[in-house]
């Protein structure tokens, strides 16, 4: 059966006797369902969601030092960018234990 078929069961009764009957339809909101469940499933899982000290680092700077999520997101941009050696600055310098020692 295809993810967008759905089976629809009807019973009749005649003469005393109960009959059903079973037939699969098209349903667009069954496929549209089964297309955006399937499209939110592809793609590489991001690694921080499994880095237990990026989370920890995480939680420390927004729930104990203030900072926004928005700070967060800007000081990970610099330090993805220093570990892709786009600054001169030493990797170890700015990333500390985050991302490990290298």
């Amino acid at each position: 059966m295809k993810r967008s078929m759905v089976t629809q069961k009807c019973k009749q009764s005649a003469k005393g006797k109960t009959f059903i009957y079973f037939w699969d339809v098209y349903s667009a909101v069954t496929g549209q369902t089964a297309y955006d469940h399937l499209h939110d499933e592809t793609g590489r899982q991001a690694k921080w969601i499994t880095n237990k000290d990026f989370i920890d680092w995480v939680d420390e700077k927004i729930l104990h030092k203030g900072w926004s999520p928005d700070a967060v997101v800007v000081t990970l941009s610099v330090m993805n960018y220093s570990v892709k050696s786009r600054f001169h600055a030493r990797k170890r310098s700015i990333t500390g234990s985050i991302w490990g020692s290298s």
